[in-house]
C-alpha cells in the first residue's frame, strides 16, 4: 500500500480568522516541507499553506507536526519512514 492523500482533522486559522477543518494533505506536501526547511527559507510552503518569517515559520512547522502526527497513526511510523524515505531522495 502506498500513502497518498489523508484527510487531517485539524483547524487551521489564517492572519483574517478563517478557519478551515478537516484538510487534505498528502505525503509528497510533507516531503516538500521537510525539503525546504533544510535550508534557511523565508517562505515555508505545505501544500496549499504557507508561512513567511519567523512567526509564519512557527505556524507553518506546527501544521506540519500534526499532519506527520496523522500520517504515522494511520499508517504506522515503519511505513511512515518507508514511504517518506522514498520522497526525500528524488
Amino acid at each position: 500500500m502506498v500513502i497518498n492523500m489523508m484527510k487531517i482533522d485539524i483547524e487551521i486559522e489564517d492572519d483574517l480568522g478563517n478557519i478551515e477543518y478537516d484538510v487534505m494533505f498528502t505525503l509528497e506536501d510533507l516531503s516538500n516541507f521537510f525539503k525546504q526547511i533544510r535550508g534557511f527559507p523565508t517562505i515555508l510552503t505545505l501544500g496549499k499553506y504557507s508561512g513567511e518569517g519567523q512567526s509564519g515559520g512557527r505556524w507553518i512547522t506546527g501544521i506540519a507536526k500534526q499532519v506527520e502526527e496523522e500520517f504515522i497513526e494511520k499508517y504506522g511510523k515503519a511505513k511512515y519512514i518507508s514511504e517518506m524515505d522514498k520522497l526525500m531522495e528524488r
